[in-house]
This record gives C-alpha cells, structure tokens and sequence, in this order.
C-alpha cells in the first residue's frame, strides 16, 4: 500500500464521497421512477408486487449452479413429503 500524505487521503476520501453521494441520488431518481412504473401499471391490472416476486425468484435460480439447486430440491422434496414437518407448517399457517 503505498503511503500519502494526509491531504492525499483528504482529497480521495472527498472525491469518493462526492460520486458515492451522487450514485445516490440517481438511485434515489431510479427509485422513483421503478415507483411510478409499479404504479401505472399496477392501475391497469397487472399483479406487480407477483411479477416482481417471480423475477427475483427466476434471477436467483438463475444464479445457482446445477448441483446447488439439486441439492436444494432434494431436500424440499424430504420435508415436504414428511408428514410431522408438514403438520408443523399447517399449524404455523394457520396462526
């Protein structure tokens, strides 16, 4: 690492401030604007808060490897066909 002065340091940690405040506010606008669009559309019938949940979902399988979800899978499959699991889950619900 190579050693700087303190003005050095100073300057870097303004500067980084200054982007890191100003990727903000264009999250902030994008933030906005993802808003608006859920609203619109939300106003024409479209189950928005549905499709947003099914394209994460569809973004995090995408990003598992094939034995990830295998084993993932399997093991739903072994607590879903076990009956005292599945008592447990109904009781849960069902409060």
């Amino acid at each position: 690492m190579e050693i700087r002065s303190v003005e050095e340091v100073k300057e870097n940690v303004q500067k980084f401030t200054l982007e890191f405040l100003r990727l903000l506010e264009s999250k902030k606008n994008l933030d906005e604007e993802i808003k608006d669009l859920k609203n619109h559309w939300k106003e024409q019938g479209v189950p928005t808060a549905t499709v947003t949940k099914a394209l994460n979902n569809i973004k995090r399988t995408k990003k598992k490897t094939p034995s990830q979800q295998h084993e993932e899978d399997t093991i739903e499959e072994w607590l879903s066909t076990n009956k005292d699991i599945d008592n447990h889950l109904v009781a849960l619900m069902s409060k």
